[in-house]
């Protein structure tokens, strides 16, 4: 698929649907093979939470507050090392996951599938203070701006539109800045303004074809969570009415919950950063007409 082109509010649709269809075998299978390991050590600690958290709401005696005071008392050590540990596989998850986009686009761009989960890597060796730097100042960017972005969709409550129009403008903002700072030479600052100019070359196109995926990926998600969580439930009183409400089954039906709610979320979010990559390509293209250059550049080299 060619990147550099550009595209009005189908065809980023269409492209991005296309793109997962001619590489998604190649682009979700180097996704588990890089994010792959520190989500399955994540999966039962988000597990168990979710079961501490159900218990907090269902019965106080064996709340989260009152398990994390049990062990603090009797195994500080370990609960702290634990501790440490989860934060340190979440943070190096949290890396490969926001990363995994760019980099993947950066290798295909150049050489389409002909790359490894050894190249991500690379990648993300190769940029790690800029992935740091982008880490502490885009979160303190982020926070006042979705303040923000938040009042503003309470007040435009009254609409449809409006509702969700600050919201996602500054997610799609926000996606736009980390792909071109990831792959551009732009300091952070720069990339900060460029991606609001690139938002504002087609912003209806762009706005629109992102807005459609986040909002249909939204209802599928919860239309989904509210079902798992309705048959768990109903699981659960069944269990209780047997008085097995501790059995192997009960905790093997809400392990697979969990495990099969994160995926779908991994899935949607991936979907939505791919629309988010395909729209930085369509902006580029539209500003400086990058993909016409480098057909050139072809021809002379073959020349």
């Amino acid at each position: 698929m060619i990147l550099y082109k550009q595209r009005n509010f189908s065809e980023i649709l269409n492209d991005t649907f296309a793109f997962i269809r001619e590489n998604g075998k190649h682009f979700f299978t180097l996704y588990l093979q890089s994010a792959g390991i520190p989500l399955v050590i994540l999966i039962p600690f988000f597990y168990y939470y979710y079961q501490l958290t159900a218990n907090t709401l269902l019965d106080k005696t064996r709340g989260l507050g009152l398990m994390i005071s049990y062990y603090y008392d009797k195994y500080p050590e370990l609960l702290i090392l634990i501790l440490i540990v989860v934060a340190v596989v979440f943070i190096a998850f949290l890396v490969i996951n926001n990363t995994f986009v760019p980099a993947y686009m950066y290798y295909y761009q150049e050489r389409g599938t002909n790359f490894t989960v050894r190249d991500i890597f690379v990648f993300i060796k190769e940029h790690w203070l800029r992935i740091l730097i982008f880490g502490i100042i885009g979160t303190i960017v982020i926070i006042p701006l979705g303040i923000v972005a938040g009042l503003l969709s309470f007040i435009l409550l009254i609409t449809i539109v409006g509702v969700i129009l600050p919201l996602i403008t500054l997610s799609l903002w926000y996606g736009l800045w980390y792909m071109d700072y990831m792959l551009d030479n732009r300091d952070i600052f720069q990339s900060f303004s460029e991606a609001w100019r690139l938002l504002t070359t087609k912003f209806w196109s762009y706005f629109g074809a992102f807005a459609v995926l986040f909002v249909v990926a939204y209802i599928i998600q919860q239309g989904l969570s509210l079902g798992f969580n309705l048959l768990f439930m109903m699981k659960y009183m069944q269990s209780v009415k047997e008085g097995v409400e501790n059995s192997l089954s009960s905790h093997l039906y809400a392990a697979a919950m969990v495990f099969i709610q994160y995926f779908i979320g991994v899935f949607f979010q991936l979907v939505l950063a791919i629309s988010i990559a395909i729209i930085y390509f369509s902006a580029r293209e539209e500003r400086y007409q990058i993909g016409g250059r480098e057909e050139i550049e072809q021809i002379g080299r073959a020349e």
